[in-house]
């Protein structure tokens, strides 16, 4: 990065530039002066100049990207270093690449480059390509050999090399045999280096003003910084957009993750005895005993998956999550056996040994073998931790689905709290961090309830209304004919009880009074199918299109065909409440079955609600309300998106005006019109 001059800008410079007269003006023919961007950009230029951290709950319509990018922008080329963005969701990076930069370019004085970071894993290493060519009859059966050759001729004309360019979804087992990976790259020494994609991509990285990463990177580059190399170069300045998901995310990646899968690809990598292929089988005199032992952990592991599977089935359960998902916790160490651990252990020692012999000349195979023994010693390390549940204040869990279709079974560790690790790991070690959403705060100007789950010291705290007219645009129905929630159980002949009937009635009353163009957002996945079973065909005989989410659509496709048919009803939970923009009359009415608050149930909040009680505060005041209110709030912004949308939001849930706490619910609000005519 070498800017041809230095180019300082003060806060007084930062109001100019988005000012009615200033250059961002200068290019829009109907600009809209907003005072709040002009507020959230000038924040964060003095917390810059301060290193201080900042929170920013900047509501829809404020313009909240260019408040950042600016700034972000100016530290940038002053620092002579790069300014990290992180999003959730990978419409935000678009619009940031495709949109919002571009624009930039036009209107900044100097000029900056900006970049997406994708992990390692994502671009294919034309090297291991090549290799794997080669090896093919080794390595792949038939459909996978299939795969490999349609690989082959896209790397040919590819010019970004990553799997977002790829026009389809390969198996993991090809992929991981061509993709890059750390610890078995020749760099410079490589033939393919000038054209490589991954050299390519880090070029682009260190020269550049901005990089655009995910939160998943992000918590996974801080989870292996310490020690290994990070994924991003060193950087002081953060800005972590949808901040409202990144407690969620951290928790999941500073976590472990098991699957079985997983176990069969990194062994099968190795050995796969059932279609005599993988590694060791290119290797002249490998020992025998190493692919019987690959062969018997991997037996080892699906019969310690199966007694997992096992003991969840003797749990009364409930379907959890988007999938259905069944969950089970681990108070303490269920399977003190270690011999999956021993195991890995043996095979790492054994192909550690096996790389030892080979000779130094044969560069490629010992990479190949260590970045295996790699993978494999990670694996171990993972089945130890989940084994022995040593990880201190760590939640320990297995979720799975078991269908006559379809099963899986994952094991999780996650920690209760990440507050004191991103204090340690992110806020104590970066100049700047700043957080913003439309949804951080849980009533006005309150931060504390964020600010203490993420684990942010004394940050700059503000918060920024919308320039939308809600009281104009939007009007809240909480009909008061709907009963106070009970369980959601049907009878034994399979009728509705009587709550769900009702339910089902102002679901139809509300859709048929918009005419489609509505969201119907549940807290249950098990009430979600039984509302669709219960109304689909009734809505489909009044011309609606029925989506139904976890019907087997992609999420993408779903929201395609919800913008394309003005008449559509989609049936969504938990992804559907927030990271969704559908824009103009295409939504009309978000309706709400019930108040968002989480299974208690489920093991990382019942570890969340328990760590709280032993402080001797009650979970619900500090965890379960705040979380509830959070979400209604993202729910409730899935609804207007311009300043020209109008709608209807229906809150099928009279708690928020019988119960004492309900007024912290429509408090949180936007201010709008709210009928409570129990006849609506």
């Amino acid at each position: 990065m070498e800017p041809e001059k230095n180019i300082e800008i003060s806060e007084d410079g930062i109001r100019e530039f988005f000012s009615e007269g200033g250059p961002i003006a200068s290019m829009f023919e109907q600009f809209e002066h907003r005072q709040e961007q002009i507020d959230m950009a000038t924040l964060i230029h003095r917390c810059y100049q301060q290193s201080r951290h900042a929170v920013i709950e900047a509501g829809t319509g404020v313009g909240k990207s260019f408040a950042y990018l600016v700034p972000a922008l100016f530290q940038s080329l002053k620092d002579r270093a790069p300014v990290v963005v992180s999003t959730h969701t990978i419409a935000l990076q678009e619009q940031l690449l495709n949109k919002d930069l571009p624009f930039l370019k036009k209107v900044m004085p100097f000029e900056f480059t900006a970049t997406i970071v994708k992990g390692r894993g994502n671009y294919v290493c034309l090297r291991k390509m090549n290799r794997a060519l080669q090896a093919m009859p080794v390595l792949f059966a038939s459909d996978e050999s299939e795969e490999l050759e349609k690989i082959v001729k896209w790397a040919r004309g590819t010019s970004d090399g990553t799997l977002s360019d790829l026009d389809f979804q390969p198996n993991q087992s090809v992929w991981q045999e061509v993709s890059a990976e750390s610890g078995n790259c020749l760099a410079k020494d490589s033939p393919h280096y000038a054209e490589c994609h991954w050299q390519k991509s880090r070029q682009r990285i260190w020269g550049a003003n901005l990089l655009i990463v995910n939160h998943a990177l992000l918590f996974t580059d801080l989870a292996i910084r310490e020690n290994a190399a990070g994924i991003l170069p060193v950087y002081k300045h953060l800005v972590i957009d949808e901040a409202h998901t990144a407690e969620e995310v951290a928790a999941s990646h500073l976590g472990i993750r098991i699957s079985l899968f997983r176990v069969k690809i990194v062994l099968g990598r190795l050995y796969n005895k059932d279609k005599h292929k993988g590694l060791l089988t290119a290797i002249p005199g490998v020992d025998l005993k190493l692919c019987e032992r690959v062969h018997r952990t991997k037996e080892a592991a699906e019969k310690f998956f199966f007694r997992v599977h096992l003991e969840m089935q003797t749990e009364q359960q409930k379907p959890d999550g988007d999938d259905g998902a069944v969950v089970l916790r681990f108070r303490e160490p269920l399977f003190k056996d270690q011999t999956i651990v021993q195991s890995l252990q043996q095979i790492y020692s054994d192909i550690q040994k096996m790389k030892d012999r080979l000779h130094p000349e044969e560069v490629e195979t010992r990479m190949e073998i260590q970045a295996r023994a790699s993978a494999i010693n990670e694996l171990a390390k993972d089945f130890e931790t989940w084994c022995s549940q040593v990880e201190p204040g760590f939640v320990y869990w297995a979720e799975g689905k078991f269908t006559s279709r379809s099963s899986f079974c994952v094991l999780n560790a996650a920690p209760i709290s990440v507050a004191e690790i991103l204090r340690e790991k992110l806020f104590d070690k970066l100049k700047s961090v700043v957080m913003t959403s439309a949804t951080l705060a849980t009533k006005k100007d309150d931060f504390e309830y964020f600010s203490n789950r993420i684990g942010v010291p004394d940050p700059e705290c503000l918060q920024l209304g919308s320039p939308f007219d809600y009281k104009k645009n939007v009007t809240i129905y909480v009909p008061t004919s709907m009963p106070v929630p009970e369980g959601f159980s049907k009878t034994r002949r399979g009728e509705l009880s009587e709550y769900d009937s009702l339910t089902a009635k102002h679901i139809l009353k509300f859709v048929k009074k918009s005419g489609g163009g509505a969201f119907v957002l549940f807290t249950s996945y098990y009430q979600l199918r039984l509302m669709a079973e219960t109304l689909k065909r009734e809505l489909e005989t009044e011309g609606m299109n029925v989506l139904v989410h976890g019907s087997g659509m992609p999420r993408s496709k779903m929201i395609g065909s919800f913008k394309a048919n003005p008449r559509s009803v989609l049936f969504g939970t938990d992804s559907f409440w927030q990271g969704v923009d559908v824009r103009g009359d295409a939504l009309r009415m978000v309706i709400i079955v019930k108040l968002p608050f989480q299974v208690p149930t489920h093991p990382l909040v019942e570890a969340k609600i328990e760590h709280i009680e032993l402080q001797g505060k009650s979970s619900f005041t500090h965890y379960s309300l705040p979380e509830a209110i959070m979400k209604l709030r993202q729910g409730f912004g899935r609804l207007i998106r311009t300043k020209t949308d109008k709608g209807e939001v229906v809150i099928l849930d009279r708690r928020v005006l019988v119960k004492g706490y309900g007024r912290s619910f429509l408090g949180a609000l936007p201010q709008c019109t709210v009928n409570t005519d129990p006849q609506v």
